[in-house]
């Protein structure tokens, strides 16, 4: 796929904006002001609104998690209504869901003589650009498999094993988006989602985790009594997602966040195992004992697995969405005069004491969005909402150091893969960095690696080394570092 242009950009950010205020005056009375994702170093950040647009800019399923009473269904309305008018379809699922009523068969079409596939085909749920799945844990098990299916390939598979895919048809794929609410644990009488379940929704909200600042209190004080929970009737924006959902595909991911997402396919790897994998053999703590990599951050190394490669592919689609949000931040707010200084001083490597060139912020913009890639801290931002539920961790590892909470470990993990990317250059590519220059792949070079890959498993395609190839991604890294 080409690269994004710097016209193409700019285009992104005017009609990411169209749709980031209409969200926003869709859903003004659900007060949510708290920031659940901050860039430290570009002073900006996001919201909730923004989190969740996220998801039907890339076609990415979300769970939204919460107790009752927090708007989860009230904001997914609100996300339908102001993105694809009165074309979204609602879905509410309890113990009454049957399949049939999963599958909503117009009668009217059967009485004026079409066939059952017609029937099927011009339901609102087969022809929606978006799907509001409402309590989704309530699902009864007769009808669970059909939604597995229907998260993870976006099928409908009928009696006979007629298939249909629901959507909208843009080029060669569809585009369908699908939110689901949920109220779960014991005080719903519900049980825990099934991981396998819960695996089909890209992005993962937890909203009691992220409680209301005092402000958003205050406000709700007020709303109480003067105003109702009303969905605005919005005109139909299709047009203009699914033009920001082909662009953000060309969004490309620069060399550091190659390296963490390399980093996340190998965190199966183990030393200690005959097949240097954990997942085909009966792994357990016992064999961490006396190994490097576990003496280090709380021996994160023996207690998480590598994430599927659906999991990573929505990783990478969440960081595509990032980057360009962290674009039309940042020229919003050169726009609106409150760029701070120190986000051009760092991306020029200009010096505290140097004086800020006249119009610097013009041509700043432009380099700005010319050269848009998804960076690490894209990926860092995006991950805890992708990976969360998704990968294998040791609960009680989770339980000790984090109070059982997957979102907080996620950071960390994150974190100690930065740490690693920064010692790996550090203590492996510098060494090496002459004898490849004048052997680009040697015996010398390989017995570095070799030895690199005891000390963390997760940096290096052992594979390839024991077969005597060159890795995959060996001259590619190279270029990142030198």
């Amino acid at each position: 796929m080409e690269k994004i242009s710097y016209e193409e950009v700019l285009e992104s950010i005017k009609k990411l904006d169209k749709l980031e205020k209409k969200f926003r005056e869709a859903s003004k009375n659900i007060y949510h002001s708290r920031k659940l994702v901050v860039y430290d170093k570009l002073y900006i950040s996001y919201d909730l609104r923004d989190i969740l647009l996220c998801g039907p800019l890339t076609n990415s399923n979300i769970l939204f998690v919460g107790k009752s009473g927090t708007a989860k269904t009230h904001l997914a309305l609100c996300l339908c209504s102001a993105l694809f008018g009165k074309d979204y379809a609602f879905l509410p699922v309890n113990s009454n869901l049957s399949e049939e009523k999963l599958r909503d068969i117009s009668f009217k079409t059967l009485k004026k003589g079409g066939n059952l596939s017609d029937a099927i085909k011009r339901t609102k749920l087969t022809e929606a650009p978006a799907v509001i799945l409402d309590e989704v844990n309530m699902a009864p098990k007769e009808v669970l498999n059909i939604l597995k299916n229907y998260l993870q390939n976006g099928l409908l598979v009928f009696e006979g094993g007629k298939e249909i895919k629901p959507g909208v048809k843009i080029e060669n794929e569809i585009y369908q988006f699908k939110i689901g609410t949920c109220n779960e644990g014991p005080k719903y009488a519900v049980t825990q989602m099934e991981k396998a379940y819960r695996d089909r929704f890209a992005i993962e909200i937890r909203i009691d985790s992220f409680p209301m600042e005092a402000y958003d209190e205050m406000c709700l004080e007020d709303k109480i009594v003067t105003t109702s929970l009303n969905v605005p009737e919005c005109e139909s924006e299709l047009e203009t997602v699914l033009e920001l959902y082909q662009i953000i595909k060309k969004i490309e991911l620069d060399g550091v966040s190659k390296s963490l997402m390399r980093y996340l396919s190998r965190m199966s790897n183990c030393i200690k195992s005959k097949t240097k994998n954990k997942e085909d053999i009966e792994f357990s703590q016992e064999l961490c004992k006396g190994c490097h990599p576990s003496r280090e951050f709380y021996n994160i190394c023996g207690n998480v697995f590598a994430p599927t490669n659906r999991t990573r592919i929505n990783l990478k689609k969440m960081g595509q969405a990032f980057a360009l949000l962290r674009a039309y931040k940042i020229a919003e707010k050169l726009k609106q005069g409150y760029l701070n200084k120190e986000v051009i001083r760092r991306y020029y490597k200009f010096s505290e004491r140097k004086k800020l060139p006249k119009g610097i912020e013009k041509k700043f913009i432009k380099d700005y969005l010319s050269n848009l890639k998804v960076t690490f801290d894209d990926l860092k931002m995006a991950a805890p909402f992708v990976l969360v539920n998704k990968l294998d961790m040791n609960k009680a590892w989770v339980k000790k150091h984090f109070q059982g909470n997957e979102f907080i470990a996620i950071k960390f993990l994150i974190n100690c893969i930065e740490e690693k990317i920064k010692r790996y250059y550090k203590e492996c590519w510098l060494p090496i960095k002459e004898k490849m220059l004048s052997e680009p792949y040697g015996v010398e070079t390989k017995k570095i690696l070799k030895r690199y890959f005891e000390k963390d498993p997760w940096s290096i395609d052992i594979h390839s080394l024991e077969q005597s190839k060159e890795p995959d991604d060996f001259c590619e890294k190279f270029d990142i570092f030198s």
